[in-house]
């Protein structure tokens, strides 16, 4: 089938970015090899897969306060879903653990048969130029869309995104998965910023993030002009990093005791920014829901919180007029 060829249109201009944003972004990935792995191993998730990975264990990418917002009342009148998409997360590590929680999620919601891949390069490896560019990984991605997935999640950001030049290796993502499925529906994530403690506040670190989603969506915007008719969406996780900080400097997070530490009660594991189980689980409600709107969020989760974790995804996903 030959390649769907796109609207000539040239892109939107992109807003300037604040100096601390540029840094923070080209701060990602710098720790890739820190521990030695084999980045480019591609993973096959299951139900039963990975479900013991170690927060703060790979090497990661770049990557408020959710409110009482609800699904119900006219905002989301999708009906539950019946059937488990196919689907391939091909990224980082701030993408990789809801990638990996995702399957035994959809399993609780009542969705069956999720079928989950991920191609994972770690830090600025996992970036959609990055995976093009690498041989072996870019062979395993191809591969894997050579099946016709339902579901193609990539994650930002591409080296020069950011200075304006948009992510051109998004697009040869896009136009070979269409190849193969001219139905595949295109997700794009955002995850949060890394080194977070950087920032002195939540507020700071809200507004910087906050920057990088409006290049995100015009980005986005640019993609359905160029692409008339394909499924292109925002999977704003990185949103959950913020309200869960935003959260815990008010004193109004009791599941999370401390910013960064190893212990279950950290909301970071580590300086870099992984993610603690509240923001694996908090994230990985919002893949849910991104993913498959109208499904039982509050099903989904298999630990109890204190905190409404399942109010804070569903402000997160209507606040976002991409993720539809």
């Amino acid at each position: 089938m030959p390649l769907i060829a796109r609207s000539e249109r040239p892109l939107r201009p992109c807003l300037a970015l604040s100096t601390v944003l540029i840094l923070s972004l080209s701060a990602c990935g710098d720790e890739e090899l820190a521990e030695g792995r084999d980045l480019g191993t591609p993973v096959e998730n299951t139900p039963a897969a990975d479900s013991g990975a170690a927060s703060g264990g790979d090497d990661a990418s770049l990557n408020g306060d959710g409110g009482e917002a609800s699904l119900d009342g006219g905002v989301n009148t999708d009906p539950p879903p019946e059937a488990g998409l196919d689907t391939l997360y091909m990224g980082h590590s701030f993408g990789r653990p809801f990638a990996e929680q995702l399957t035994d999620f959809a399993d609780r919601a009542g969705i069956p048969d999720h079928h989950q891949q991920i191609v994972f390069g770690g830090g600025s490896s996992g970036s959609p130029r990055a995976l093009w560019d690498h041989p072996a990984r870019s062979a395993e991605i191809k591969r894997r869309l050579e099946s016709g997935q339902d579901v193609l999640v990539m994650i930002c950001c591409s080296e020069g995104f950011v200075d304006g030049a948009g992510d051109p290796a998004i697009r040869l993502w896009i136009d070979y998965a269409l190849s193969r499925n001219p139905n595949t529906r295109i997700v794009l994530a955002l995850p949060w910023l890394d080194f977070p403690e950087r920032y002195p506040s939540a507020a700071a670190y809200e507004a910087t993030w906050e920057q990088l989603r409006t290049l995100w969506h015009a980005e986005i915007e640019t993609l359905r002009a160029e692409y008339p008719g394909v499924d292109i969406t925002s999977l704003p996780h990185g949103r959950a990093s913020i309200d869960l900080r935003i959260r815990f400097e008010a004193g109004t997070l009791p599941d999370v005791e401390v910013m960064t530490g190893r212990g279950e009660g950290s909301l970071f594991t580590d300086e870099k920014g992984h993610a603690g189980q509240t923001l694996r689980d908090l994230g990985t409600l919002v893949w849910l829901g991104a993913l498959y709107p109208g499904a039982d969020l509050a099903s989904a989760l298999a630990t109890s919180y204190q905190t409404d974790l399942v109010s804070m995804a569903q402000a997160i996903l209507i606040e976002d007029p991409f993720v539809r």
